[in-house]
């Protein structure tokens, strides 16, 4: 059953791992006390839910005050399978030790369709070439659910009221 079909309309955990390679050279430049780093990066996810499995490309930007190591991050994460969408989000992460992000991916799956919001772990190597992402792993750590529209979504919005 999968979250947001009719035989199971709640929330439902799922997970994925993968490591990413850069297509291409990452380019970096300065801005400020901060260096940008900017890159697309591509590999297989492997998960038990197949809207979470397939060919995973992040197309993210990555800004670290080397100094301090930290910084931030910000992109896009998609996964295809045979061609098709099986996810589509976005991340916000914040950066520490120079090349670990930990932060949010937030989101729609496909095939059931859902709503996706996940705790999303990467380290990538010295020049954001390489990464390992652990999606949702970890229960209750980093964990992620997949959770049907509608009326009640608002509520997973952050409204107080």
């Amino acid at each position: 059953m999968a979250a947001g079909s009719a035989e199971n309309p709640g929330a439902q955990s799922i997970y994925s791992a993968f490591s990413i390679l850069a297509r291409g050279k990452p380019t970096s430049h300065a801005c400020g006390a901060f260096r940008v780093t900017t890159a697309t990066l591509t590999g297989t996810a492997t998960s038990p839910d197949p809207r979470l499995a397939g060919v995973a490309t992040l197309e993210t930007r990555i800004a670290v005050n080397p100094k301090t190591g930290y910084g931030w991050a910000v992109g896009a994460l998609t996964v295809r399978s045979h061609g098709s969408p099986r996810l589509h989000a976005g991340l916000v992460g914040v950066v520490s030790d120079q090349n670990v992000v930990n932060g949010l991916v937030t989101g729609k799956v496909f095939s059931p369709p859902a709503r996706l919001l996940a705790n999303v772990s990467i380290v990538f190597n010295e020049n954001f070439s390489f990464a390992a992402v652990r999606l949702g792993v970890e229960s209750g750590k980093n964990s992620a659910v997949a959770y049907p529209g509608g009326r009640c979504a608002g509520s997973a919005r952050g409204r107080t009221t």
